[in-house]
């Protein structure tokens, strides 16, 4: 909207508004000054008190019209035009019954200008038409009908009419140019909220994406922290294990190298017995010697060299495990561990074991590595149960919005508080050892495990059984994208 647009509207507005006050308030007005009519010509208050009553009824119907509903700026001036001919025209005929030129109710006159052009705002044009309309209302009347007799009276008169409609025309060309320009400048800062609403919610805006970038990148700057410090966490922990295993891998084959290089050391000895002894008395009891030792000492190095070749075995399987490539798929974890209890019939009928396997939900992951999973913790379950109860395994799983956990629970020997520790490391084996195996089983579950993202760990009481609990994240999660959470050497989370 233009300026001069918004100027106008505001203006007919303002038209509008006071048209309804000036109409009603002059309604009234016209029947309060009946009062006078009685002082001033008892003969003609009756008749003056209906005159009275008519155009204050025309008022009061053109301010209720108006106020009814907004009608056109030009029904609204020709609402006013009508309102005022007939104010003037009753007050013409008024002043023609009481002395024409010398009538005192010429002052009526005065007020409708002081109402209409005093308080009615508007264009100026509106306000001279209106002028001049009160003027030739009242003089035409005089000239054409009334006998002037006392000039005097009369240029009086009018003089006094002209200069009051003059002052009063003068006064509003000033009021309208004040209020156009008041209106003006309501406009310019009209125009100036409303740029500067634009500006604050552009700027509003801007600074919201400002704020959500940075949080974006403050978050993005957590996340790559946490992934630093996992990955260092990841990185320390590698090493320790790196450290163990070296350590390990070399405490577990000193042991047969030991034994081979004495024994063959033994047999080296008995050899040079032998051909020192060559052509003597005691050749023969050194041969029979020998040949007694030889035997033993070979059985012994090759029970040496069968451990050794055991280990080299397990560790060479424990890397294909961190080695092969996991084909991720949606796995039933039911069809899953049925196959793995059908491989254990025998085992578990032999023992008289009870197996407890609730609905287990399904996993994104990779089958063949789930199947060695459940394979060792099933396993284990069945060797160390304890003969001297009813043994029972149960296999259960729940599912929350970030991962699945799976666990195993037996009732079986139970581990003691401080070898739980043990249980997850390579070749390290826990309690009485009196079942068979190498104690790699838990070392590759826990890797299994990891190389999915999850965590496994372990809680036991001595004589009471085991649970094994382990996590497979949700397709799609951050762990599942992200490094996989860390475990301690016991496997714990």
């Amino acid at each position: 909207m233009t300026k001069e647009a918004y100027i106008q509207r505001q203006l007919d507005d303002l038209l509008h508004l006071w048209s309804i006050r000036a109409s009603l308030a002059g309604a009234v007005i016209f029947l309060l000054l009946a009062g006078l009519d009685a002082v001033a010509v008892p003969d003609q208050a009756r008749t003056f008190f209906i005159y009275r009553c008519i155009i204050a009824a025309v008022l009061i119907a053109v301010g209720l019209t108006l106020r009814a509903r907004p009608a056109a700026p030009g029904v609204t001036r020709m609402l006013i035009y009508f309102a005022v001919l007939g104010s003037v025209a009753t007050l013409a005929v008024m002043i023609l019954k009481t002395g024409g030129h010398a009538s005192p109710y010429y002052v009526g006159l005065i007020l409708v200008a002081v109402a209409v052009i005093g308080f009615i705002p508007g264009r100026f044009s509106l306000h001279a038409t209106l002028a001049a309309i009160i003027y030739l209302v009242y003089l035409v009347p005089i000239v054409v009908f009334d006998r002037i007799i006392d000039l005097r009276t009369f240029f009086m008169g009018n003089a006094f009419v002209v200069m009051i409609l003059s002052t009063m025309l003068f006064q509003r060309y000033l009021s309208d140019r004040a209020l156009e320009r008041e209106l003006g400048q309501r406009y310019e800062l009209d125009q100036y909220r409303f740029h500067l609403e634009e500006v604050v919610a552009a700027r509003t805006t801007a600074l919201g994406d400002a704020v959500d970038g940075l949080q974006r990148e403050i978050e993005e700057r957590k996340r790559t922290e946490e992934s630093l410090r996992r990955t260092a966490a990841e990185l320390r922990e590698r090493n320790e294990e790196l450290s163990w295993f070296a350590y390990s891998i070399a405490h577990d084959l000193r042991e047969p190298l030991v034994n081979i290089r004495g024994f063959a050391a033994e047999i080296t000895k008995g050899l040079g017995d032998l051909l020192e002894n060559r052509g003597t008395a005691e050749h023969g009891a050194s041969y029979g010697d020998l040949a007694a030792d030889i035997p033993a000492a070979v059985g012994f190095v090759n029970a040496a060299v069968d451990r050794m070749s055991g280990r080299i075995n397990a560790m060479l399987k424990l890397f294909r495990i961190m080695s092969r490539e996991l084909r991720h798929e949606q796995v039933d974890l039911d069809e899953v561990v049925h196959a793995c209890l059908l491989g254990l019939e025998g085992s578990l009928a032999l023992k008289g074991i009870q197996v407890e396997v609730r609905p287990l939900p399904s996993v994104f992951g990779d089958r063949v590595s789930l199947r060695e999973i459940m394979q060792h913790l099933l396993d284990n379950a069945v060797k160390y149960i304890d003969a001297d109860r009813r043994g029972t395994i149960e296999v259960r799983g729940e599912s929350t919005p970030g991962e699945t956990l799976i666990f195993v629970r037996d009732n079986g020997k139970g581990i003691a508080p401080h070898d739980i520790p043990k249980v997850f490391e390579i070749f390290r084996r826990a309690g009485p050892q009196d079942v068979p195996g190498e104690g790699m089983g838990l070392a590759y579950v826990k890797a299994l495990v990891r190389r999915h993202g999850g965590r496994i760990w372990c809680e036991s009481e001595e004589g009471k059984g085991s649970m094994f609990r382990f996590s497979i994240p949700a397709a799609g999660s951050a762990d599942h994208a992200a490094q996989p959470e860390k475990l301690r050497k016991d496997g714990s989370p």
